[in-house]
């Protein structure tokens, strides 16, 4: 079963359209509840419905870029062209990864 679908609700975000996402499903372990709105996508690719990863707040993933395993975006956080998160791995507040860039472990 997927944890989480791509809502209607779509903002434009350098130059593309993004989908925020809503949970189907609980994820206890980070709090999430069925019926939660998280944060932004441009596809389904970009957050993978494996796992406890997921993307709060108004963060953002675009083009290649991919969320996997436990890894959490918060607040205002972007990641776009091939950037990758995993592992337990976090982005708060304004940050950003792009390029080629990843982010893993703690």
């Amino acid at each position: 079963m997927k944890k989480y679908e791509l809502t209607d609700e779509t903002i434009e975000f350098e130059g593309r359209k993004l989908y925020r996402i809503k949970a189907l499903k609980d994820i206890p372990s980070i709090g999430v509840k069925a019926g939660d709105l998280g944060g932004f996508v441009e596809s389904e690719y970009n957050l993978s419905q494996e796992r406890d990863c997921w993307i709060f707040d108004d963060a953002k993933a675009k083009d290649k870029s991919y969320v996997c395993d436990n890894s959490r975006m918060y607040g205002n956080s972007s990641m776009r062209d091939y950037s990758s998160m995993c592992d337990n791995s976090c982005m708060y507040g304004n940050s950003s990864m792009r390029d080629y860039s990843s982010m893993c472990d703690n």
